[in-house]
């Protein structure tokens, strides 16, 4: 999840996301981490805006 985490964050700043925004989303993140455990990412694909 960690992994998952991390390409989301970077994605968000590409895309323009305020500094804040992404701290506050990694906030987030870590919390979720913490509190469910690092999940290994599965074989599943997960849809961007873009369909793929």
């Amino acid at each position: 999840m960690s992994d998952a985490s991390s390409r989301y964050l970077a994605l968000r700043a590409q895309e323009g996301f305020l500094p804040y925004t992404i701290r506050a989303y990694q906030v987030q993140h870590n919390l979720l981490i913490r509190d469910i455990g690092d999940v290994e990412d599965g074989p599943h694909h997960i849809r961007t805006s873009t369909g793929t």
